[in-house]
């Protein structure tokens, strides 16, 4: 069996939304319902957090695993970065929308 998932960790959000990043702000029938409202929720949240404190990764893990739960393998991987203060883009908070990386 294998398994994936995958998020937005916001270091000043407690890590979330993480696994619930999709569905952040709610259930919604459709995508084009869902990441506006998510991006909305995600900005809400962070108003008056200062840029420092703005810190957060993209994350995927991956799982094989046997029928009887055995793990045969685990990957974790991640993509920090920093969460603006305005809509860019488009595809949801798991996206470059929001989310862009710290300079180097």
């Amino acid at each position: 069996m294998l398994a994936d998932d995958s998020g937005l960790e916001v270091d000043a959000l407690g890590w979330a939304p993480g696994v619930h990043s999709a569905y952040y702000a709610g259930k919604f029938a459709t995508r084009a319902e869902r990441d506006p409202a998510n991006n909305a929720k995600l900005l809400k949240a962070l108003e008056g957090v200062p840029d420092a404190q703005r810190t957060a990764r993209f994350v995927c893990v991956r799982c094989i695993a046997r029928p009887d739960g055995t793990i045969l393998a685990e990957s974790r991987g991640t993509f920090d970065g920093v969460i603006g203060h305005a809509p860019r883009g488009a595809n949801g908070p798991k996206s470059p929308c929001r989310y862009t990386a710290p300079a180097s």
